[in-house]
């Protein structure tokens, strides 16, 4: 009699714990959760609390992740605490593409948009400068040979 209640509290605290999952799973998480964890953290990023304000903005991103002010937020943290313009510069396109008229993304995206194509140009020319380093090696050169060798098995194998 024991075995058979302890078999069925098991079962019902199973079933409760895949309902409570698929409460989870099915129902959205509303907005203002987003908006209440956008608020928390830019209230930890005032306090000094980066650590904290950056799960929270990750959290808010991932509850709402086409609200254009949690991707504009969280952008310019990013880009002030971070020094991550590239991932800011993306945040801020998104935001545009789900409200083109956003001021404040379209402030940080015109700012933050050259910065990122010089990036791009400078890491660009050094790819070029390598491979033009590259090329102009001989081919009988006996350690391009080795170093030919060398990458082949490194990727091939």
């Amino acid at each position: 009699m024991l075995v058979v209640g302890h078999g069925i509290f098991l079962l019902s605290h199973c079933l409760t714990v895949v309902c409570v999952i698929f409460m989870f799973i099915l129902l959205p998480v509303s907005e203002s959760e987003a908006l209440s964890s956008l608020y928390a953290a830019l209230e930890m990023k005032k306090a000094g609390k980066h650590d904290k304000a950056l799960k929270l903005f990750k959290h808010a991103a991932a509850v709402a992740p086409k609200h254009p002010d949690i991707l504009n937020h969280y952008g310019e943290f990013l880009e002030e605490t971070q020094n991550d313009v590239i991932m800011a510069d993306q945040l801020y396109f998104q935001a545009l593409t789900y409200s083109p008229e956003h001021s404040g993304a379209l402030t940080n995206r015109q700012r933050t948009a050259q910065i990122v194509e010089d990036m791009d140009r400078s890491n660009l020319r050094r790819i070029d400068d390598k491979r033009d380093t590259l090329s102009n090696i001989p081919d009988s050169s006996s350690s391009f040979s080795r170093a030919k060798k060398e990458v082949y098995f490194q990727v091939c194998l």
